[in-house]
């Protein structure tokens, strides 16, 4: 039964984030869901770039490849540096926190419970995860407090 539920995890819970940004989208007053949108468009492209330059500077064969581990899921032989999944539903959770706090803490859980969910399921090794919610925390973080987010949306208010 355990591995039937972090086989969910490592395959489809990273449904969830995707879904709570929808939602979130949809609940956000006009002002707000054009803060969302230029936080979206400057942190996941970032995110993203965060995420292939770590992996060419870092290469972590797969569990199942480096430690003899069979997969509970079938996973190519690449660089599991850093985690997809994990880097996806942080980047998710990340966008969600300036409008709803609290169910971007839970969407952080989400994304630990992905993260690791892949390391059980043997395709990633926990340094993958804890660089991924990293990644997305710092970006997320950074991108917010730049500020360039509001400017853009008070200036599109204006128009």
């Amino acid at each position: 039964m355990p591995d039937q539920f972090f086989i969910f995890g490592a395959v489809y819970a990273f449904v969830i984030p995707i879904v709570a940004v929808l939602w979130v989208f949809f609940r956000l007053g006009s002002f707000d869901r054009k803060r969302m949108v230029g936080f979206a468009v400057f942190s996941l492209p970032i995110t993203y770039l965060v995420d292939y330059f770590a992996g060419k500077l870092y290469y972590n064969p797969r569990p199942f490849v480096s430690d003899g581990v069979m997969p509970l899921i079938k996973h190519n032989a690449v660089n599991g540096f850093p985690s997809d999944h994990t880097i996806l539903c942080g980047a998710l959770a990340a966008l969600i926190g300036p409008f709803y706090p609290r169910l971007s803490l839970w969407m952080w859980v989400v994304t630990i419970f992905v993260g690791l969910s892949r390391v059980y399921v043997g395709v990633h090794h926990i340094v993958d995860i804890i660089a991924s919610v990293a990644i997305t925390a710092v970006v997320g973080w950074l991108v917010w407090k730049s500020g360039l987010v509001n400017k853009i949306a008070k200036k599109e208010g204006q128009s």
